[in-house]
């Protein structure tokens, strides 16, 4: 029987999630541009539930976007 951690700082939090055909993870440093085309491709059916998506970003303002929110999590 495993104990649970005392502190949140303790947790174990993994990275992705893997099966045969799929890896889920957080976006990571160099997937801008990836990310953007994607947001691109999604914009109309985007902006009516996401707040960042009533204009088209950049590649480079996606890059930050995901830098900033990665270094969220890690903190």
């Amino acid at each position: 029987m495993s104990r649970q951690p005392s502190a949140p700082i303790l947790f174990t939090i993994p990275e992705q999630f893997e099966s045969n055909r799929l890896v889920i993870r957080a976006p990571q440093w160099g997937d801008g541009a990836a990310v953007n085309e994607a947001v691109i491709e999604s914009i109309d059916e985007l902006r009516l539930w996401m707040p960042f998506a009533q204009s088209i970003p950049t590649v480079d303002e996606t890059e930050i976007n995901i830098r900033q929110s990665r270094l969220r999590f890690i903190s």
